[in-house]
C-alpha cells in the first residue's frame, strides 16, 4: 500500500516525531536501536 504524502501531512508527522524524539531518553533510544 503506498499514501502519498502531502508536504503539510509530512510536516506535521515529523512534527509529532520531533516532539516524541525530545522526551525519549539517550538511553533509552540506544536500548532500541
Amino acid at each position: 500500500m503506498r499514501i502519498e504524502w502531502s508536504s503539510e501531512a509530512q510536516e506535521e508527522l515529523w512534527s509529532i516525531i520531533d516532539y516524541i524524539d525530545d522526551r525519549i531518553p539517550q538511553a533509552a533510544r540506544k536500548s532500541m536501536r
